[in-house]
């Protein structure tokens, strides 16, 4: 991205629409309206009010069952009747100890008509997300917000949302509220006179490239809340669950304080969730009550690991006082717990000879994933065909959390073979398996023909020794190298080397040496 976008504020989103080519105005730049409005009851063609709106919502109270979390506060940054955009700037004020900035959404901005928008500036609460912050105007009460369009612009005039700004109610207001307002201090080169941190930029160069604008705030008025919504959950933490992928559940209840509904309005609420990367959360339902008093099932799953997820009920509630309608949102966030454990093998190719002899062939490892703890026994999943012998030392051990364990697997079979082998470990309802190993029992075989004989003093003798790679007629896994001959001399045989010094044999196929002889006289 361009160097320009890291500087602040009005140089920085100016810079950043320079990369698109100058766009020729062949007329006088219109003066639209930047205005705060309630997202819920808003007029898609007409969104700012014709008088500063209201906003409400329930200040932390204790209720029953008890919400954590504060109710949030979602109020629309619009614009309205403007000339063409491509880009905004805007910075919201507000006494952060009644309400305290707490995130920005961009879902439904008018910029993603043209094209998909680019964040070039998020500071909440003075805390850089993205990009750079202006320490002259980000401060504790302050959302500063600054998004583009790298090519193309929106057509004239332009109405709609500029972004969803979101608060968390901290507080009671004194009578009359407290004003929800544009920082100012932002300079000369906004879109509105006086410094007003609200700059709409429309692609041209300067001097023509920020759009004129007027600005409307609001304010935030809870000396009399209205009837709002509380939720809860059954439990803060879901957990542990034993098992990557086994799903855990918590009940989620929303329940109607300061009577609720409202003389007017919808009585319903609808659900959504925000989750940490790896962690899966549905809910019952469809994500919506109505009636708005409730209860929701919230069932999740991960790989072993720590997650949090949140969920969030948005409902609109309406000020008996003033009739306005201002959309809450109750949250409530859990932890979630999942532990594991996982099993390896060594070696999934194991050669052993098939003479019935017992075989430490491999090791399966144990492995404790994200503190898992408990009894754990290792056994044979499934072996084929028939004929193989399998045990484990030790079979049964305690995993600790963080621990490993590691258990040797002996083999043996009196015949050749070729075998398949899946090793399981289990502790209560979890199984974790190994994946196939394969068991090979193809040693060989050598036999002498003849295998006694007897002859005179002097006289020379011979036998045919046969080797037999197994299994015969399998090239492909069947036994294959060079076999070394160690000859022994018995007594009353000459002192020459009967046998040849090796053989070799091919996988699954036969070869033959002859051993020569002869006795000593008497």
């Amino acid at each position: 991205m361009n160097k320009h976008l890291f500087l602040l504020f009005i140089p920085l989103l100016i810079a950043t629409v320079a990369l698109i080519p100058s766009i020729p105005r062949a007329h006088a730049l219109i003066t639209g309206q930047v205005c705060l409005a309630d997202p819920t009851t808003v007029n898609p063609t007409a969104p700012c009010p014709a008088s500063p709106p209201i906003f409400n919502g329930p200040p932390p109270t204790t209720v029953t069952p008890p919400q954590v979390s504060p109710t949030q506060l979602l109020i629309g940054v619009y614009i309205q009747g403007s000339d063409v955009m491509n880009g905004f700037g805007v910075t919201l004020l507000a006494d952060n100890t009644l309400l305290k900035p707490a995130d920005v959404d961009l879902t439904g901005t008018v910029l993603s008509r043209v094209a998909a928008p680019t964040v070039v500036a998020e500071c909440i609460a003075g805390l850089s997300k993205i990009g750079t912050c202006d320490p002259t105007t980000d401060t504790a009460d302050t959302i500063h917000f600054a998004v583009a369009v790298l090519s193309g612009t929106t057509t004239s005039p332009t109405t709609g949302l500029l972004f969803t700004a979101i608060y968390n109610i901290t507080g009671t207001s004194p009578a009359g509220g407290i004003p929800v307002d544009f920082q100012t201090g932002c300079g000369s080169s906004t879109s509105v006179p006086g410094g007003v941190c609200v700059t709409i930029v429309n692609g041209s160069p300067p001097p023509n490239a920020v759009d004129p604008e007027t600005a409307q705030a609001g304010s935030f008025d809870n000396s009399t809340p209205p009837p709002w919504l509380s939720i809860s959950s059954s439990t803060t933490t879901i957990g542990p669950i034993i098992g990557g992928g086994v799903s855990g559940t918590a009940t989620i209840t929303t329940t109607a304080q300061n009577g609720w509904p409202p003389a007017s309005g919808s009585d319903s609420i609808s659900f959504t969730t925000k989750q940490t990367s790896g962690l899966t959360a549905s809910l019952s339902g469809g994500g919506s009550c109505a009636p708005a008093a409730c209860s929701i099932t919230l069932t999740v799953s991960a790989a072993a690991g720590n997650y949090t997820v949140t969920v969030f009920g948005k409902y609109s509630t309406i000020d008996a006082g003033s009739t306005l309608t201002s959309t809450l949102v109750a949250p409530v966030t859990l932890s979630v717990i999942v532990e594991d454990y996982s099993i390896t093998v060594s070696s999934t190719t194991v050669n052993i000879p098939p003479n019935g002899a017992t075989y430490g062939a491999a090791t399966v490892t144990v492995t404790s994933l994200n503190r898992f703890s408990g009894p754990v026994t290792v056994s044979t999943s499934a072996v084929a065909p028939v004929g193989l012998t399998v045990s484990y030392s030790p079979s049964t051990f305690t995993l600790t959390a963080g621990g490993a364990e590691v258990t040797t697997i002996s083999l043996s079979s009196t015949t050749m073979n070729r075998y398949l082998l899946t090793v399981k470990a289990v502790s209560g309802s979890l199984t974790r398996a190994t994946p196939v190993v394969r068991v090979f029992a193809d040693s060989f075989t050598v036999t002498a023909n003849p295998s006694t004989f007897s002859f005179n003093a002097g006289d020379p003798a011979s036998t045919i020794l046969t080797l037999q790679s197994y299994p015969i007629g399998n090239t492909n896994s069947g036994f294959a190298g060079t076999v070394t001959l160690t000859n022994s001399t018995a007594l009353g045989l000459g002192p020459n080397s009967p046998c040849p010094a090796t053989a070799t044999l091919t996988a699954g196929a036969s070869t033959t040496v002859t051993c020569n002889f002869n006795s000593l006289k008497a």
